[in-house]
């Protein structure tokens, strides 16, 4: 038994055991941390309270990165930019961030013929980031423009 091991996926609950189910078949161990944590209390994990890694011993990742569906590596960053964006919409000082992201983010999916999950939210959260900051610098707000 190996002492490292190494991320080979972040993502949902069932795609990560989907994906365990597909590597423990294949007789590659893995390695779930948090997993009895977040059956008992996902909270306590703070962060990303749906999400958990999937870990696989170092010396078999490359043999473990192949089971991955095509899409899952460049989708699974994809959603985690998207959840930063929806997130920025929550104060008004982020709003910037989130116009920031937002770019990075409809840059990275305008080819994609299946969108990440909540991709809609993503876009309508940009577009209120955009409005928030368009509405600050119209106003000549005293929170941007401080002396």
């Amino acid at each position: 038994m190996t002492s490292r091991w190494v991320t080979l996926f972040h993502g949902t609950i069932p795609e990560v055991i989907t994906l365990q189910a597909s590597c423990e078949a294949s007789g590659i161990p893995t390695y779930v941390p948090d997993m009895s944590l977040m059956e008992w209390d996902p909270t306590l994990r703070g962060g990303e309270i749906f999400a958990l890694d999937l870990r696989v011993p170092f010396d078999r990742i490359e043999e473990a990165r192949r089971l991955l569906p095509a899409s899952m590596p460049a989708r699974q960053g994809l959603e985690k930019l998207g959840s930063r964006v929806r997130w920025c919409i929550a104060f008004v000082v982020t709003a910037p961030i989130g116009i920031w992201l937002g770019v990075r983010y409809l840059w990275a999916t305008r080819a994609l013929r299946e969108k990440p999950a909540e991709h809609g939210w993503t876009v309508a959260s940009f577009w209120v980031c955009v409005m928030l900051v368009a509405i600050l610098l119209l106003s000549g707000s005293p929170v941007l423009f401080a002396h």
